[in-house]
């Protein structure tokens, strides 16, 4: 599956290219490089606390890949929040239909703050050869997840029954690209 999400990456970032030549925007390229950079961590464990470089929990997961991506950049990175709750406490909210890839997803347990991961969009299977893809067409996201079927640096369905129970919200840190 990683050289599947390999493909579909390089794809991206090859529109994303034509996308950046059309409008210049600096924020498609930082989404883009943001995205690239945070796959390269799937299959990493999870470990509570941990913010990697070889384990993560959910907020290290996009502090890590946020400062290794985007740290070259004028930014103010340094000042990315390092729980799930302060992420969002300092970003701007905004609706499903706003959401671009390399926004952030938000859930929560008891009306608080507990998860967040990094928006992908939706998944689209290219090596359909294989058999159809559990993520086929679903809306994804990247994090760190502590229990379930799998664990670790992962992608997740939003429609999955633990994370539509626990939808909170969208959030941006990075202008849109469009």
């Amino acid at each position: 599956m990683k050289k599947k999400w390999k493909a579909i990456l390089l794809v991206f970032i090859g529109c994303a290219g034509l996308l950046f030549a059309a409008t210049t925007s600096k924020y498609a390229k930082y989404r883009a490089e943001l995205i690239q950079y945070a796959m390269t961590l799937r299959g990493k464990p999870y470990r509570t606390g941990a913010a990697g470089p070889n384990a993560f929990d959910c907020s290290g997961l996009l502090n890590y890949a946020v400062k290794q991506s985007l740290g070259k950049y004028s930014l103010k990175i340094a000042e990315f929040p390092r729980t799930a709750s302060a992420i969002y406490n300092k970003v701007i909210h905004i609706q499903p239909e706003e959401r671009e890839p390399g926004d952030l997803i938000f859930f929560a347990d008891g009306g608080k703050i507990s998860h967040v991961g990094l928006y992908m969009g939706r998944y689209k299977d290219t090596n359909l050869a294989d058999g159809k893809d559990r993520l086929d067409g679903r809306i994804v996201f990247l994090n760190a997840a502590s229990s379930g079927p799998e664990t670790g640096v992962i992608l997740s369905a939003v429609d999955e029954p633990y994370w539509k129970k626990h939808f909170y919200g969208y959030g941006r840190f990075l202008k849109s690209g469009k």
